[in-house]
């Protein structure tokens, strides 16, 4: 093409597909689309596309982070696409190949930052939008959850402000601020760890290199910088965030069906302090069971209500005390004592 820059036979097509971009990044010495299909970013997720298709609110709200070409259109301020959100995560939604940017990569958002930020669904994008912060945060981060929130449990994205220790809820009242040092000591946060890299070698035996696009954490290398044995505080710490998970969610399940309203035990059982979409500690992949209504939510105490939050943030979180373990500790134990005040009524 561009030896022939007017010739249309030898055009590249113009299009979000990350396939453009595949037709060079998938040799050895540069295989990021290959590594791309195979992670969460290769497809939009069913129960986002479905909401999409059923209302602009949820085409801008939901596709901001799950739809390629509702977010390019956000960002350049464009038309929604109405009937065209089946868009992956593609190449373009962090890199922006046409014009040279401040950060590596020609990505569009910088690698690390450290200012609270979250945006919701419901927010205007043009006016919440953030452009310097973290590339990765501009996605997984809380989208506005609260305490009082009774709908759904927290979004599985609160990553960002785990990472900082900026959400949940305190005994105290006071807003959390509990950064991890993951969040202040690595010079490019999420991509340190989730985007390792390896070069290419010609071999024999070639050896492809590695871009880090899958997303996953597939080595512990960076880690003994700081950690002598990785792999074991790795296990250590999220068998004991999954067993303190578990130990919150049996309390729970006990002041559901002990302390409950008598109304909320009868129809409900256990997941009585579950929100009106039970979240899937209640309710595991392929059960659809109900919570308490939005009107017998108001049944809740608060105390339960706070228990819950900050349960399911460090559960969405996913990493069960990886990104910020001290953070988890506090967000749960503050959970333990507000279950336990309503057990001990």
């Amino acid at each position: 093409h561009a030896a022939n820059e007017n010739d249309p036979t030898v055009r590249p097509r113009v299009e979000l597909a990350a396939t453009v971009c595949g037709g060079c990044h998938s040799v050895p010495q540069s295989p990021a689309y290959p590594e791309w299909k195979t992670s969460g970013h290769a497809a939009v997720t069913p129960g986002a596309l479905a909401a999409m298709k059923t209302s602009s609110a949820n085409l801008s709200g939901c596709g901001r982070c799950h739809s390629a070409s509702v977010r390019l259109s956000l960002l350049k301020g464009d038309a929604l696409p109405t009937g065209d959100a089946d868009v992956a995560i593609t190449c373009a939604v962090c890199h922006n190949s046409h014009q040279a940017t401040a950060y590596p990569a020609q990505l569009r958002n910088p690698l690390v930052s450290t200012n609270d930020y979250y945006l919701s669904p419901s927010a205007s994008f043009s006016s919440k939008y953030n452009s310097k912060i973290n590339l990765c945060a501009q996605c997984h981060n809380h989208a506005g959850a609260a305490w009082t929130d009774t709908a759904m449990a927290p979004h599985a994205s609160p990553q960002y402000n785990i990472l900082l220790g900026t959400v949940g809820e305190l005994p105290s009242g006071a807003r959390p601020s509990q950064p991890a040092a993951h969040g202040l000591d690595l010079a490019h946060q999420c991509v340190d760890c989730h985007m390792q890299t390896s070069p290419y070698h010609e071999g024999p035996p070639e050896v492809a290199a590695v871009t880090g696009h899958q997303f996953q954490v597939t080595s512990y290398n960076l880690c003994r910088d700081c950690h002598p044995l990785p792999e074991a505080l790795v296990e250590f710490a999220q068998g004991s965030i999954s067993a303190q998970i578990q130990r919150l969610k049996a309390g729970l399940d006990l002041w559901a069906t002990t302390k409950a309203a008598a109304a909320l035990q009868a129809k409900y059982g256990p997941r009585a302090w579950e929100y009106t979409i039970p979240g899937a500690l209640s309710n595991p992949p392929g059960v659809t069971d109900p919570g308490p209504t939005a009107a017998e939510q108001a049944l809740v105490p608060a105390n339960i209500k706070k228990a819950r939050f900050n349960l399911y943030l460090v559960f969405a979180d996913g990493s069960f005390g990886v990104h910020n373990g001290p953070f988890a500790v506090t967000l749960l134990e503050a959970a333990e004592g507000w279950i336990q005040a309503e057990l001990n009524q």
